[in-house]
């Protein structure tokens, strides 16, 4: 086990924030954003999507999402790199360390850093999919827009996670032309889930004792 979370914040926006006043600083962060929320079936706002267009295509996409409580449990941002203004990857490498701290793991390829945090805070060293976040990011809904760098928001999350940040870069001609960041907060969502789950089922053994209580009788 490492040392806890140097920093949990995307531009700023951190998770554990209230939603409410962090997304007036959302769209701060690049002028050109559009903002859009994100809305649930019930019409409850889940969160905020924020996209910078170029040439009809998404160049910057940042998005946050609040838990029941109002509270950002999710942050994520992709971008796109235009010619001359592309980085080399250790650089991306190097300064996502030094913003996050020393990695879980290093993905070969297209893929980047990753950082696991258990419930108490912990970092994980070691190969991520033995880490207490496993592979949570498989229960995952794609919501970004940017072209190879992914914005995937967790589904499903395990017991043993505190927080999670991955990250994607995708290269051409040995330099970084987009890449994405995100941080999710899997303990404060697992215990929202876990708490739903409880108050449901103990609702339905409840509504049970109640119509069993009434004697009813078949009709033979």
């Amino acid at each position: 086990m490492g040392p806890a979370l140097a920093a949990n914040d995307i531009a700023g926006v951190a998770i554990g924030s209230s939603f409410n006043d962090q997304r007036a600083k959302i769209a701060q962060i690049n002028p050109a954003y559009k903002l859009t929320d994100i809305k649930l079936t019930s019409g409850k706002t889940a969160g905020v999507n924020a996209q910078a267009e170029s040439n009809g295509r998404v160049v910057d996409q940042f998005i946050a999402l609040q838990d029941d409580a109002g509270v950002i449990w999710f942050v994520g941002r992709a971008q796109a790199l235009e010619k001359g203004a592309r980085i080399k990857p250790d650089v991306l490498v190097n300064s996502m360390v030094e913003k996050y701290g020393t990695y879980t793991e290093l993905s070969i390829g297209s893929g980047g850093p990753t950082w696991q945090f258990d419930r108490q805070g912990k970092r994980y060293q070691g190969g991520a999919a033995h880490g207490p976040c496993g592979n949570t990011v498989g229960g995952s809904a794609p919501m970004g827009k940017v072209i190879a760098s992914p914005i995937l928001v967790p589904q499903s999350f395990s017991p043993k996670c505190g927080i999670e940040i991955l990250t994607w870069a995708q290269q051409n001609d040995g330099m970084v032309a987009s890449f994405s960041v995100q941080i999710a907060d899997a303990k404060r969502m697992y215990d929202q889930i876990n708490k739903q789950t409880n108050a449901e089922e103990a609702a339905r053994q409840k509504a049970m004792e109640a119509e069993g209580a009434k004697g009813n009788k078949p009709k033979l």
